[in-house]
């Protein structure tokens, strides 16, 4: 869009708007540029026209909490420029922004020289502002509330289930070592393994809650977790009539490769889910290494996800269409992904959705040089 056309002039009459749209200056801010800190001094009023900008407060050192999420054809930074106290917010873009600024010393001179319904324009739409936000942060405590209370509920059925769970997984290995079998030795390997999963899986749930993604990274073989990923999913996959590919080729990357399966674990049981109503249902799943990066891909050929959630699809509670779970799973996923300090991203439309995750390199203890693929 045009920055004369951004909404911000509407505010303002004729002459007021054209003056002030003659101070303002079209800028690139690239991904995740820091346009100011809570406290610091107020020199601009940004109108976005292109992108998206976050504002949040910090809790903790490391924790921020949001407050709002702007997009195009909004604008910020108003308050601190009209009254001059420190900004009460951090405000961060999220992806490439194009956004108009205007400066403070400048936008004062325009206002106060064309007092009257100027004056009565910023009023308005500085109440209005405010009302939003204050309907925002309610909204975001109340999601943390709701957080918190699943941390509770998780905490308290891991302790109520952790007794059976460990009679279950001893019965398991007697079981195990009293037949010589091989065959009853796997399905007791299998058993005990699942135990430990659903261990993890409450615990990463209890680690969200508290806002915690620890990492137990080793050197890891993506071809060996890929093929054993396909293993464990092939009867699940069959059974649901979807055809299933995997393809990894032999590079050894330090990472924690449990969590990473169970991010893809959510991915695929989404991708499934989706194709229920196809009768020719296909998910692939593949990883390329790059010179700075591994790219770890599963794409599907469903409906797509639906508009309304996909700006919110890694946001808590978000969910389309599912009568169980708890709507945190996409949310666990970003944050596996983040804790790699990776990137997790989708594109999807009418012919299916594709996510990527994208791993640094840096990480990277060798590299063997043969691929396979493996196909259900």
């Amino acid at each position: 869009m045009e920055a004369s056309n951004h909404s911000f002039f509407k505010l303002f009459e004729g002459e007021t708007a054209k003056q002030l749209i003659d101070l303002s200056e079209v800028r690139l801010f690239p991904n995740k540029t820091i346009l100011f800190n809570e406290g610091d001094s107020p020199e601009y009023i940004y109108l976005i026209m292109n992108g998206r900008v976050d504002l949040d407060k910090k809790v903790t050192p490391n924790t921020f909490l949001p407050i709002a999420v702007l997009k195009d054809d909004t604008y910020f930074g108003e308050f601190g420029v009209i009254d001059g106290t420190g900004r009460s917010a951090r405000a961060i873009t999220r992806g490439d922004v194009q956004a108009a600024v205007i400066p403070r010393k400048g936008f004062l001179s325009v206002v106060l020289d064309n007092p009257g319904r100027t004056s009565i324009g910023l009023m308005r739409h500085i109440i209005a502002n405010v009302r939003n936000i204050d309907k925002l942060w309610l909204e975001e405590v109340l999601r943390e509330e709701k957080i918190s209370m699943v941390g509770s509920m998780t905490n308290s059925i891991l302790h109520d289930i952790k007794g059976p769970l460990t009679i279950i997984k001893m019965a398991g290995q007697l079981l195990g070592d009293g037949h010589g079998d091989s065959e009853t030795e796997e399905y007791c390997g299998i058993i005990m393994s699942q135990i430990d999963r659903m261990q993890s899986m409450a615990q990463e749930v209890l680690s969200f809650s508290r806002g915690e993604t620890n990492l137990d990274k080793t050197p890891t073989n993506v071809k060996t977790m890929i093929e054993n990923f396909r293993q464990a999913n092939e009867e699940y996959v069959q059974k649901a009539g979807v055809k299933f590919t995997a393809e990894a080729p032999d590079l050894i990357v330090e990472l924690d490769e449990d969590k990473l399966e169970r991010a893809l674990q959510n991915i695929l049981r989404n991708a499934v889910e989706s194709l229920q109503k196809q009768s020719d249902g296909e998910i692939q799943l593949a990883v390329q290494e790059f010179s700075d990066h591994i790219e770890i891909m599963l794409k599907d050929n469903g409906p797509g996800i639906p508009d309304e959630i996909q700006d919110r699809l890694f946001e808590p509670f978000v969910s389309h269409g599912k009568q169980g779970g708890t709507g945190l799973g996409m949310s666990i996923c970003k944050g596996v992904v983040d804790a790699h300090q990776g990137r997790l991203t989708f594109e999807t439309g009418d012919g299916g959705t594709t996510f990527y995750i994208h791993l640094p390199r840096t990480h990277l203890a060798a590299k063997l040089r043969t691929a396979d693929t493996a196909t259900v």
